[in-house]
């Protein structure tokens, strides 16, 4: 297990969804983790309702938290990521959401979620798609708490991008749908406590273990292989937790620089 595990970081990896959602799950057993960075991982809207299940629950020590380059978060997944934040336990004090396809609607959500947390010093929400008149209400939003140095820069923002998104009839039924596959997963992860997934968990080792060692090859590897040998292992019904502890110790033993 990875009790003492502080620094994730999975950037670039291309977990996508499914990926995403198995390692957040997995994070419930590293209660002492401080910074998280799942930057560049073809993240939806989806696995931000996933992540806020880990803030609200599992997130004691989250300090730092990075989400930058998930260019389908969007609006939907920034409002359920502020939702999250608002009920979080973690003592977050950096966000960085950048492009992420967020436009008005999303970021001021955030922001406002985000104002109303005394321990966030820092936001990036940078390369986004918010209007002018967005950023200055964010701004101004942010002065007048007396926290104009937490917003980033928006030098790369595009504001043509900024639409309205037709969202709201269709949230409910996916956060139902989610919330269905979230209650048949825990159901999964319980019985795989009972002793099963023991092959599939050798097979996963064996698989991230092959990575070289001390090669500029490595880490691409590692996005390959990690991808691949966690659906095997989730097929396998290799629990959550010991595939999390799995990929983060042989990589780490590998010398590929996951935190």
């Amino acid at each position: 297990s990875t009790p003492a595990l502080e620094v994730l970081n999975l950037r670039d990896t291309l977990l996508g969804d499914d990926g995403a959602k198995v390692v957040l799950r997995a994070l419930r057993y590293c209660p002492a983790l401080r910074e998280l960075d799942l930057s560049g991982n073809e993240m939806t809207a989806s696995s931000m309702r996933t992540l806020g299940r880990y803030l609200a629950m599992h997130a004691q020590n989250l300090v730092s938290l990075a989400l930058d380059d998930n260019d389908e978060i969007g609006n939907r997944g920034a409002k359920a990521l502020a939702a999250a934040i608002e009920r979080c336990s973690a003592p977050l004090q950096s966000l960085s959401i950048s492009g992420a396809f967020i436009g008005s609607k999303g970021a001021l959500a955030l922001g406002e979620a985000c104002k109303r947390r005394q321990s966030i010093n820092k936001i990036n929400l940078n390369s986004n798609t918010l209007s002018d008149e967005s950023i200055e209400e964010l701004q101004e939003k942010f002065a007048h708490a007396g926290k104009e140095g937490v917003l980033g820069s928006f030098s790369d923002n595009d504001a043509d991008g900024d639409e309205d998104e037709d969202e709201e009839a269709s949230d409910e039924d996916e956060e139902a749908s989610d919330e269905d596959e979230e209650a048949s997963n825990e159901g999964e992860s319980e019985a795989q406590h009972s002793g099963t997934g023991d092959a599939g968990e050798d097979e996963l080792t064996t698989q991230v273990a092959s990575l070289a060692v001390g090669t500029s090859e490595a880490l691409e590897r590692l996005r390959v292989t990690t991808q691949g040998a966690i659906a095997d292992a989730i097929a396998a019904g290799v629990p959550y937790e010991k595939i999390g502890a799995v990929v983060c110790e042989v990589a780490n033993a590998k010398g590929v620089p996951l935190g």
